[in-house]
């Protein structure tokens, strides 16, 4: 029933045999900027594109320090791990001890959690 709703010409949207890391790696290699680039392979799981991290790498060697002089709106250092980034720039921004934003885990973001839903039986 769904499938006869989908108008003619869009049918190939809804399925493919295309996987995430081919997808992903596809988005970063046709990306026509720089911002389209770096969401491709950073709001993405990094393992989706370790296929192509060193492009990623000569990519940044030559624009980042473009992003840190620019700073457009999308560059967000914090989440670009110290492998991608020049050396030098990683010692800049304090080394290994640098700024950086940390996934939090479940337990983080939903300290309840662990309470026991339920009170205790007496």
């Amino acid at each position: 029933m769904f499938l006869r709703l989908i108008k003619d010409g869009y049918g190939h949207t809804f399925y493919g045999i295309k996987t995430a890391s081919e997808y992903t790696v596809e988005l970063f290699q046709k990306a026509k900027s720089d911002e389209l680039k770096f969401d491709a392979v950073f709001t993405n799981h990094l393992s989706f594109t370790s296929k192509i991290h060193g492009d990623v790498k000569v990519w940044l060697e030559t624009t980042v320090a473009k992003l840190e002089e620019e700073k457009p709106a999308w560059w967000d250092i914090e989440i670009v791990p110290d492998d991608f980034l020049p050396t030098v720039l990683v010692e800049e921004k304090g080394g290994k001890a640098r700024p950086r934003r940390n996934s939090l885990t479940g337990k983080e973001r939903m300290p309840d959690m662990n309470k026991a839903a339920v009170a205790p039986l007496d």
